[in-house]
């Protein structure tokens, strides 16, 4: 069975065309996505943000999760906002025990072997 988790905090993607490129860039991990539309670059850096955060998950002790891009890019008015989801696969006796949000450090400890899929759902849906 499969359920879908929240992780607190948001993702924001601040979007800037420079010339013929569009620049996304995940504020809170400095991560940035480029591409010739800017649906391209905001889907090149939401696949760097799910790396990223498999990545995270990966790496032994504990996770330094958050590294906020420069303030400039923060002043942005072309932003988007996400929450950051975690499908976990679980067998059913084990539904009762699961939080409806975590933080990663949680994801890590408890339930990084059962993670299916890390979505992103629009703020406000």
């Amino acid at each position: 069975m499969t359920e879908q988790t929240l992780l607190k905090g948001p993702l924001t993607i601040a979007y800037e065309k420079e010339g013929a490129k569009w620049y996304a860039t995940a504020l809170e991990f400095d991560l940035v996505g480029i591409g010739s539309t800017r649906k391209k670059a905001g889907e090149e850096v939401k696949q760097l943000f799910r790396e990223y955060l498999y990545g995270c998950l990966d790496e032994e002790g504990p996770v330094r999760f958050v590294f906020p891009a420069e303030a400039s890019v923060w002043n942005s008015e072309d932003k988007e906002w996400y929450h950051v989801t975690v499908s976990l696969s679980l067998p059913k006796s084990s539904r009762k025990e699961i939080p409806r949000s975590l933080n990663l450090s949680e994801l890590k400890s408890q339930f990084r072997n059962r993670i299916e899929s890390i979505g992103l759902v629009p703020a406000g849906v």
